[in-house]
């Protein structure tokens, strides 16, 4: 059987004992010891103690509490409020990550967690730390017969008399020798406070403390740890040792009683034994049981309570214990809270600055708004809400009862700031002469006087003059599943009433700004209405050389809130003050905002990386993969420098196996995809022994960022790399190192970009493989064909394929289609000759109509109208003269005979619109009329659109 540690609510260890075996008698009592030597003025004493609320405990020696009043200092385990106050910052700043989830199931989860509820009010995912649930869900053996457990009692008698409260072992060094050490560890200790079965043994253990037999104790020790001696070494043998130093230190300088864990005390490597071998005498104290102990009082001693002064904010406040201090950051508050443990109670303080809906407002209207929101925030059930006076100023005063955890609070409205001042956690302690202390002790001073002093953030890449000493507040936000963290820094001039923030944050990987001034404005006015502000009015700024915005807005009836905002490439800034609406003449606004300037980036040392099996290339930091942008043959990735939030892209993309290029010069020419407000600033051609490339500088007028890109053709590779930097992209190396790093996979490619694919492409759509029929004719329309392949397309066009008589899909309907954008002085002999031949679908002529519409020759021009002639079927006119569009000249002649043979066209409309369009740029006398008199005619059959008819009257 293991022993049971029974910890303190706050996590005190004080007695390490199990069940015993059998029953002893008062006779064998011997838990107080005498320690004497040479060179002690005054004996001390050790007293083994039992941490538990039940009569029986308290049914100790008559000795002990006269032996307590004799001694000047009261030393136990650890120090109250050093465990206090790290157990206070573990639950309020624990760990993140709620590892229970993994080593529980399920059920086993939802048990502990309820049971903790029933046990502490806190939740699993509130506690996370192991050690915190181990200590809320320890069940409390015995019965709750007092107010105070056993040690907190001896303490409170030691405190009020005045005696000098002594630890000895440090507090942090205790808990992680207490905690359990693994997965397997944890999930145990929890499930064995679920058991029910361990009642049985509570009324033994009880009985075994009640009659002190050391021995027995010792044995059970021994008996029940000695399937796990590495833990029974690192449970009492070590910390008997760091114990016994202490003591020995303590008793050198007064007279202390000890108060331990009785478990502590016996063996031959117990207290008691070690103290011995020191040379001191260590000897058991006559007991005597009277029942003094139920009528002991202690006269308490009037000591003075600690005075903590919160200079910046201008108050102070008494308390019975020193202050644990705890920074929540997601709270943006520092708490101080002071807690004793003789009562239990707690008395905590915090000050927040006013929002500005309350700023700027009277004092009776400030606390009325102030009373509303309590009411609709506040948790639990408030009572004896009430409006007093504190030194003059405005405050409420209420109690609030959540889950049986009862709290008094003091809100006090001192603008620009607002105190809190609460004490709990029962209504006994709420209410007690010692909360009253508290509160009364609330003191006012004029608000500190700090300096204005330069601060750089070599991080942020910015200087700037803030007031005093800035707080910093990280927070970190998602957009659309990319962290963003965001630095803020803030500081407040309490005399002016005003208060700065400076903060910044880089863009998601993959965004950058189109329009700096649409994004200014719109992160401007989403602050205003976060704000509720009102009559916002914008300007431009520059900022540090950079083209900004600045805003203001109000926020109350005398509150201002002005802002700049800038971007540096990808990284954004913003100055945020408060002021009010009339500035004092010392306001640091102006100082706050024309100080800001930007500095150099901290340089970080690139490390390598591999982006495929070959390729390698220097980055900030690892690639983060865009599993949204990014196909199966497009990869694209993301790195950014932590120091100037430069982002850095990498893209590789495949050619499709029927992709060429002319030249190196017609593929980059169409490779950059610009916007209106960009421009190709400069161009360099690279080229290594195994690929072609381009270097590009891009520019905005619209943005404060350049793109510099390099391009790698490597077979069917391409790789591009980019950087999008800031204007004074000057200022760091790193973008310099990225693009200098790249290395190229050394193969010589067999494919190559600039060789036709014609052949291969043609011979594709005849393949009776339907996958790789499709994707060739998926290609054909994009396919750049050079006009020395001609007679392979010719060639092709006169075969025949499964799909000819398909009006939209043919194959056949493809390749004449390709005729219109690449042609030579053969090919209008060449479609009159095959035109005869094509399958009889609409499409099929109707694409080879459109080719010679398309060539622009009056040989062209004079086959179609012949081929059109001789036509029995019913064309698309849109499509088969849409070539025509801007060739009036050529069309001009023939026009008459072809609108002659207008039947054989479908959306007979378009050819009037070419009519019409023609007329407008027809200058030739002769030609204009014959022109109109054809659309006189139509208007006259009621063919014509009507708009068109007044054509005759203009002419």
């Amino acid at each position: 059987m293991n022993i049971r540690l029974t910890l303190l609510t706050i996590g005190v260890l004080t007695f390490h004992v199990a069940i015993a075996q059998k029953r002893t008698t008062k006779a064998d009592y011997k838990l107080l010891w005498k320690i004497e030597g040479e060179s002690l003025s005054k004996p001390s004493y050790l007293f083994g103690t039992m941490h538990l609320y039940d009569d029986r405990v308290f049914d100790f020696s008559d000795s002990v509490l006269l032996k307590l009043k004799e001694c000047s200092a009261f030393a136990t385990e650890v120090h109250p409020d050093s465990i206090v106050s790290i157990v206070f910052k573990m639950l309020l700043n624990g760990s993140k990550e709620n590892r229970f989830r993994d080593m529980l199931s399920p059920r086993e989860y939802e048990e502990i967690d309820s049971l903790i509820q029933v046990r502490s009010g806190y939740t699993l995912e509130k506690l996370r730390s192991p050690l915190l649930a181990r200590m809320m869900i320890e069940k409390k053996i015995g019965k709750k017969n007092k107010s105070l457990f056993l040690d907190a009692y001896l303490y409170s008698l030691a405190r009020n008399s005045g005696k000098k409260i002594l630890g000895l072992e440090n507090a942090k060094d205790q808990l992680e020798t207490l905690a359990p050490r693994t997965a397997t560890a944890i999930r145990e200790s929890l499930l064995q406070q679920t058991d029910n079965s361990n009642n049985k043994y509570a009324e033994q253990l009880i009985s075994i403390y009640q009659q002190g037999n050391l021995e027995e104790i010792d044995a059970f020790l021994i008996k029940s740890m000695q399937s796990d001696p590495t833990y029974y070494k690192r449970l009492l043998t070590d910390r008997n040792l760091i114990m016994v130093e202490s003591i020995e230190k303590y008793i050198l300088q007064s007279n202390t009683f000890i108060a331990v864990g009785a478990g502590h005390l016996p063996g031959e490597q117990g207290i008691i034994r070690l103290l011995q071998k020191k040379g001191y005498k260590v000897t058991p104290v006559k007991s005597a049981f009277t029942g003094m102990a139920k009528k002991f009082k202690v006269e308490k001693a009037e000591y003075d309570w600690e005075t903590y002064k919160i200079e910046k904010a201008g108050y102070s406040v008494q308390t019975p214990t020193s202050l644990i201090t705890v920074r929540i950051d997601s709270l943006n508050l520092t708490l101080r809270t002071s807690v004793d443990i003789s009562g239990p109670s707690f008395y905590q303080t915090t000050y927040m600055m006013m929002d500005e809906e309350l700023k700027g407002k009277e004092s009776a209207v400030a606390i009325e708004i102030f009373e509303a929101r309590l009411r609709s925030r506040q948790k639990g059930t408030i009572e004896n809400l009430k409006r007093v006076q504190v030194a003059g100023m405005e405050a409420l005063e209420f109690t609030q009862n959540t889950k049986g955890i009862y709290f008094r609070n003091l809100f006090v409205l001192r603008e620009p700031v607002i105190y809190l001042l609460q004490a709990g956690p029962t209504k006994d302690a709420a209410f007690s002469k010692d909360t009253n202390r508290f509160f009364s002790s609330l003191r006012v001073e004029d608000f500190q006087g700090e300096q204005w002093k330069e601060f750089k953030d070599e991080e942020g890449a910015f200087a700037i003059q803030l007031y005093g000493e800035p707080k910093l507040k990280n927070n970190s936000v998602n957009y659309e599943s990319f962290p963003i963290l965001i630095h803020a820094y803030y500081t407040e001039d309490m005399n002016q009433r005003e208060t700065f923030l400076v903060r910044y944050n880089d863009l998601p990987p993959g965004y950058t700004s189109q329009n700096d001034s649409v994004y200014y404005t719109s992160f401007a006015n989403d602050l205003k209405d976060s704000m509720k502000g009102i009559n916002i009015r914008f300007s431009a700024a520059n900022i540090s050389g950079f083209s900004g915005q600045e805003f203001s807005f109000e926020t109350g009836a005398n509150s201002l809130v002005k802002g700049r905002v800038v971007l540096r490439g990808n990284r954004f800034y913003l100055l945020l003050a408060s002021t009010t609406r009339n500035n004092s003449p010392r306001s640091g606004i102006n100082n706050f905002f024309s100080s800001f300037h930007f500095t150099k980036y901290k340089e970080l040392k690139l490390s390598e990386y591999s982006l495929n099996d070959n390729m390698r290339i220097h980055l900030p930091a690892p690639f983060r993969y865009d599993s949204v942008l990014s196909t199966e043959k497009q990869r694209i990735y993301y790195s950014v420098d932590p120091y100037s939030g430069i982002q850095f892209m990498v893209r590789t993309d495949e050619f499709a196996p029927y992709d060429y290029a002319e030249s190196e010069k017609d593929f980059f020419e169409s490779h950059y995809k610009l916007e209106k407000t960009d421009s190709i600033y400069s161009r360099t051609r690279l080229h290594g022994k195994n690929y072609f490339g381009e270097e590009v500088l891009i520019k905005s007028t619209k943005t404060n960022f350049q793109t510099k890109t390099q391009t790698f053709i490597h077979g069917k590779e391409v790789i591009e790399l980019n950087a999008f930097l800031p204007e004074d992209a000057d200022l760091t190396n790193v973008a310099i190192d990225y693009f200098k790093s790249v290395k190229i996979p050394e193969p010589m490619p067999t494919w190559n970009l600039l060789s036709p694919k014609t052949s291969i492409l043609l011979a594709d759509l005849a393949s009776t493989d339907s996958l790789v029929n499709q994707q060739a004719k998926d290609e054909i329309s994009s396919y750049t064909l050079p006009v020395s392949d001609l007679p392979l397309l010719y060639k092709a066009i006169q075969k025949n394929y499964p799909d000819d008589l398909n009006e939209n899909t043919s194959i056949k309907r493809s390749l004449l289609i390709k005729l219109a954008a690449v042609n030579d002085s053969t090919t209008v002999n060449f479609i009159s000759n095959i035109y005869p031949q094509l399958p009889h679908t609409t499409e099929a002529h109707g694409a080879a109509l459109h080719a010679l519409s398309s060539i622009h020759t009056v040989e062209a021009a004079n086959t179609l109208l012949n081929l059109v002639k001789n036509e029995d079927l019913k064309l698309n006119g849109y499509y088969s003269l849409s070539g025509f569009a801007d060739s009036v000249e050529l069309v001009g002649p023939i026009l008459p005979e072809l609108f002659k043979h207008q039947s054989s066209f479908d959306f007979k409309w378009y050819m009037v619109s070419l009519i019409t369009s023609w007329l407008e740029k027809v200058e030739e006398s002769d030609l204009r009329q014959t022109i109109i008199q054809l659309l006189i005619t139509e208007a006259n059959k009621e063919l014509v659109a009507p708009q068109l008819v007044d054509l005759k009257h203009e002419d």
